[in-house]
């Protein structure tokens, strides 16, 4: 009986360190994201590492403009939304374009605002994961989420949504202006996880001051001249996904 105890013992403690391990693995989760703004995001990755995690995001940056009649569209298909957070300072880093202050790029900071969820009773299976309902207001918009509490994270990600107790699952705002929803999860190796050392080369600056520099450059926008004999038309929608 001794020697059957023991031999349990061995095998659960075999159990919770496998568990263990395979926890301190870097997890990537692959998101459908989609948004009625200007920008389409297609696909997003979050990186869950154990300093922190990573999420990036590659969409098209695009406006209409109208020269003479013919209509132009200005893309930039390589554009990416890259946002780090740090779990020791508690901080989310995003990096940011001030072309005309900071050709190369800047580094957006700010503490990370804690979202008062509020925790549902509903359960529904979405691809696969069993998930808990949770709704939540964040800087101006309401949001719906669900989320697997068998998968549990740092609680951060996808974009700057956090706080719950489980990996996000399928989340949206009431207004269905943007949504995340998880198409695939898996473990990967070390040297496949993305570094989240911040490029210290780059200006860092407030969200409050990277947000007055976008409001100051779609007003100039808007307000722009055109040569004598033509007409410019530029359609700049401005939409935050932010409101506050």
């Amino acid at each position: 009986m001794r020697f059957f105890v023991g031999l349990c013992f061995i095998f659960s403690l075999c159990c919770c360190t496998s568990y263990a391990q395979e926890a301190l693995k870097p997890q990537k989760f692959e998101y459908q994201v989609f948004t009625k703004g200007v920008n389409q995001i297609d696909k997003a990755e979050l990186f869950i590492l154990m300093e922190g995690a990573y999420y990036i995001a590659q969409y098209d940056d695009s406006a209409s403009e109208e020269i003479g009649g013919s209509t132009t569209s200005v893309m930039d298909p390589t554009t990416k939304m890259r946002i780090c957070y740090d779990t020791k300072s508690d901080s989310i880093f995003t990096y940011g374009i001030m072309k005309s202050v900071h050709p190369e790029g800047v580094i957006i900071c700010e503490k990370r605002e804690k979202i008062q969820w509020k925790l549902m009773d509903s359960t529904q299976i979405i691809n696969g994961h069993t998930c808990k309902l949770a709704t939540g207001r964040f800087r101006g918009r309401n949001y719906i989420a669900w989320y697997d509490p068998q998968l549990k994270t740092k609680a951060i990600g996808p974009w700057k949504l956090h706080g719950l107790p489980g990996i996000i699952v399928y989340a949206y705002d009431e207004e269905n202006y943007i949504s995340f929803k998880l198409i695939k999860h898996q473990l990967i190796p070390n040297d496949e996880a993305p570094n989240l050392r911040i490029d210290t080369n780059l200006a860092m600056v407030s969200r409050a001051e990277h947000r007055a520099y976008q409001e100051k450059v779609f007003k100039r926008m808007k307000n722009v001249d055109a040569p004598e004999g033509f007409t410019i038309k530029i359609d700049v929608k401005v939409e935050h996904l932010e409101r506050n």
